[in-house]
């Protein structure tokens, strides 16, 4: 998943989403008022790294693509 920006004014939300599109269908999920009004979606990025999001629900697999080791190894 990835990591959006939506807002309205002074109103900031961060809410994940497989996709723009999908994030577009889903806004008034993360809150109400997305629904009735104009919200500015922007995706989050970080040049040189991918951002992820993963549910806190979901089956943490342990990996590490470089930096520092896990401590848990």
């Amino acid at each position: 998943m990835k990591l959006f920006k939506l807002e309205i004014g002074n109103t900031i939300t961060y809410a994940a989403a497989e996709s723009q599109e999908d994030m577009e269908q889903r806004k008034a999920d993360v809150d109400a008022q997305f629904a009735f009004l104009p919200v500015q979606i922007e995706e989050l990025t970080l040049e040189g790294y991918e951002i992820t999001v993963t549910p806190l629900d979901a089956e943490e697999k342990p990996r590490n693509k470089g930096g520092r080791p896990r401590k848990d190894a």
